[in-house]
């Protein structure tokens, strides 16, 4: 993954910086901001690539190598451009001249409006109930991915019966073809708004924060990873309880076939990734990702403000993701940007209400490496209410000596009494060493829970891991095809080297690298992969030799029809060829 990010930023990455993306992706430009940044990326194919990453599409990515690919080689390519869904057409599809009418639902205003789909709130006509209806703006000439993405995203909610995650319980497609959901209607604010808002003290924080882990928790325990958990995918309603929604990134962990959003792009929304997540690493990506998230909303919205810079050059902000130490919580913490009030239970002599307990978990939930965050959502959710009961943390377990401290103060009087006793019987020792027994086979039972589950979690992503290669090995060769057509041989062979020498990847490579003489011996041979007959097959084609070219086009699509993307591309060059036939026999 880290070789497509420097291969596309080296193609563009200055037009637009990481927060422009963002901002986008999510529809909070203003409406000249959105003009102009939709004229760009109709403009710049490296920024169209870009967003496409940043958004998880894989076929807009391929669709847009390939539309750079094709324009390099063919003069006249509208009817591809339109057939791959680069041109008007596709561009038309993002407007919808007013709102579409759903059978059973009446439109009544706006909520929301994204890069890919619009949220409306409605009321259902039979029943009277307001809802909010979310749709698939692209319609008929929706991406693949994105309508798998979309109806993936209703198949994981229908799932989860969860009081703090928002019920999907009805879809369809409008007349025109655009696919929609139906789903409960939240009237309330964003989480960090509401927290705002309301001046929250840090209990009450922390409070509205244990919730939200245990809708995590539960999503986590039906096999379900969100991926991009964030203060505006969590509605707080005017009761004052959280909801959780938006899963069009999510992730299920126990379903063999379910590729999606698995294609080495990355996933989620840049200032709330983990460090696997920004490096690529799908197969490292688990509930414990969804916990590194959760530590930087806690950690925003008590303070205000990230962990590290999230702002300016995207290299630069992937690598504070993945490297840079965080801030630690106290030391950020201002009263203009912070949470103010102090916790009721606590006397302090600083103004920060952050304590050292606080920030332990909070810097635990940030551990760059997985294996030292919270095991589980429901451990982390267990850690803030001993917080809030005044108990001793789990993240302090090691420190014998805070445990027995916690204690006291949570029972001053049966202390005192304790006290006496010992002092009068002289049996400090045996009291202490009883005491000393009972935590250390508390901790000892923790222990071994924790390392089952993280045996489970472990096993069950090594198999997501396998599903990931060839998929992230697409890709790459993908990017190697354009820098071959674009010219950029020392950009080609760079990504050569990357590979293995024995995969067909790197010998279709060399297929297309090797000088005129060396190519007729790598492609007499018979192809023993998709790749390396599509290969031959461009090596032909460059050639004129469009016999050859036909023969090998023609083997990809029957021998590997299950590699949809090459067959894709061989046909494309096959009505090439037919084109150019046709015109040879005009001329003559």
């Amino acid at each position: 993954m880290g070789a497509v990010y420097g291969y596309s930023g080296g193609l563009g990455m200055e037009c637009l910086h990481s927060g422009e993306f963002e901002r986008y992706r999510s529809g909070d430009l203003s409406d000249g901001e959105r003009l102009r940044v939709d004229e760009h990326l109709k403009q710049c194919a490296a920024c169209r690539m870009q967003a496409d990453l940043l958004a998880g599409d894989a076929d807009s990515v391929f669709g847009n190598v390939r539309a750079a690919f094709e324009h390099r080689f063919v003069a006249d390519n509208e009817a591809d451009a339109t057939r791959t869904g680069t041109g008007a057409a596709t561009d038309a599809a993002f407007t919808v001249a007013g709102a579409p009418t759903i059978e059973g639902y009446r439109i009544v205003d706006e909520i929301h409006r994204g890069g890919q789909g619009v949220v409306y709130r409605a009321l259902q006509t039979r029943t009277k109930r307001e809802v909010a209806i979310k749709i698939l703006l692209e319609g008929a000439l929706a991406t693949r991915s994105a309508r798998l993405r979309f109806e993936r995203e209703i198949e994981l909610v229908a799932k989860l019966k969860h009081s703090n995650i928002i019920a999907i319980f009805h879809s369809g497609q409008t007349a025109s073809g655009m696919a929609y959901c139906v789903m409960d209607y939240i009237s309330g604010r964003r989480l960090d708004e509401h927290v705002r808002e309301e001046a929250l003290g840090i209990d009450s924080v922390i409070g509205l924060f244990r919730d939200i882990c245990r809708a995590v928790s539960y999503a986590h325990q039906k096999g379900i990873i969100h991926r991009d958990l964030k203060p505006s995918n969590i509605i707080v309603d005017h009761d004052g309880t959280p909801k959780v929604l938006d899963f069009g990134l999510a992730k299920q962990l126990d379903n063999e076939g379910d590729m999606l959003s698995m294609t080495g792009q990355i996933m989620g929304t840049l200032p709330y990734m983990s460090p696997e997540q920004v490096k690529g690493n799908h197969a490292e990506v688990d509930t414990r990702t969804d916990i590194y998230a959760l530590g930087i909303i806690l950690y925003q919205l008590l303070t205000g403000q990230f962990p590290y810079a999230v702002d300016g050059q995207m290299a630069d902000v992937l690598k504070n993701i993945a490297e840079s130490a965080p801030t630690p919580p106290m030391e950020q913490w201002s009263a203009a940007l912070g949470v103010i009030a102090k916790s009721s239970r606590r006397f302090r002599l600083s103004s920060c209400p952050i304590d050292d307990d606080v920030q332990t978990i909070i810097l635990r939930c940030l551990a760059k490496e997985a294996d030292r965050r919270y095991q589980s959502a429901a451990a982390l959710a267990d850690d803030l209410e001993r917080y809030l009961q005044g108990e001793a943390i789990e993240a302090k377990r090691d420190s014998r000596l805070y445990v027995v401290r916690k204690f006291i103060a949570r029972n001053k009087v049966a202390s005192v009494v304790a006290a006496a006793l010992v002092m009068l019987l002289s049996s400090t020792g045996m009291i202490l060493l009883d005491f000393d027994l009972q935590v250390r086979d508390a901790l000892a039972g923790k222990q071994r829970s924790d390392a089952a589950a993280l045996l489970h979690a472990r096993e069950a992503d090594a198999a997501v891991g396998a599903r990931l290669l060839p998929m992230m090995r697409e890709l790459r060769m993908g990017w190697f095809l354009l820098a071959v057509q674009e010219g950029r041989l020392d950009r080609a062979a760079e990504i050569q080297r990357g590979l293995t020498a024995t995969s067909s990847e790197w010998y279709a490579m060399d297929v297309l690298l090797a000088d005129d003489e060396a190519a007729e011996g790598l492609t007499d041979g018979e192809p023993q992969s998709a790749v390396v007959c599509f290969a031959q097959g461009l090596r032909f084609w460059q050639a004129a030799d469009l016999d050859a070219a036909t023969a090998r086009f023609n083997q990809v699509i029957q021998r590997w029809p299950q590699n949809t993307w090459l067959v894709s591309e061989a046909r494309s060059y096959l009505s090439h060829i037919d084109s150019q036939r046709l015109k040879g026999g005009d001329d003559a």
